[in-house]
């Protein structure tokens, strides 16, 4: 083990190339074996951040490839009808999932009432739940949004592509019906 200051470095290794800096302060972080020899000699400082940010569309997309294949599918698809209803739909990764917005003006409201926000992507190992912040403000005749939850949101769950085919039209008509709703 080496103590460089607050820094210790174990010399366990998680496999043939990676090895794990432990930091007093209990934060492990895996390096690879070129990085070691830094790390050893004490002449590694801090990660510099990037001077470039991913766009919200790119942060969705590095999100979904990260996910369980069997899934992307099914959430690509889903993305490109909710993107493809109206151009001022917008996605970005909120509540630590994909999400879809209003990108266009309004008028002011509180924040905590997320009357901006359309649909946040929920997702489990066997289905996909899209949630409707604002849903119950929708007429939806059709049934696809289900729940009757005391702050307004309404949910639709889709367990796989050709679920999600089946009800992809009621989804759009959704859609443009709260739209249509939004307080410009």
């Amino acid at each position: 083990m080496f103590n460089k200051g607050r820094n210790i470095l174990c010399k366990t290794k998680l496999n043939s190339n990676l090895y794990v800096k432990m930091m007093s302060y209990f934060k492990c972080e895996i390096f690879s074996e070129k990085l070691i020899l830094k790390l050893k000699s004490g002449n590694i400082g801090p990660m510099k951040k990037s001077s470039t940010k991913l766009s919200d569309t790119e942060q969705v997309t590095a999100h979904i490839k990260n996910l369980e294949p069997s899934l992307q599918k099914v959430i690509e698809a889903i993305r490109k009808s909710i993107l493809s209803s109206d151009k001022e739909i917008g996605e970005r990764i909120k509540w630590n999932n994909p999400s879809f917005y209003y990108t266009g003006e309004m008028k002011e409201f509180d924040p905590k009432e997320f009357k901006r926000e359309l649909i946040i992507m929920n997702l489990f190992k066997n289905r996909i739940m899209l949630v409707f912040p604002s849903g119950a403000k929708v007429n939806d005749k059709s049934g696809l949004l289900e729940g009757d939850y005391k702050d307004g949101r309404r949910i639709t769950v889709f367990k796989d592509i050709e679920d999600f085919r089946a009800k992809e039209k009621q989804l759009k008509k959704v859609i443009k019906d709260w739209l249509k709703l939004i307080e410009k």
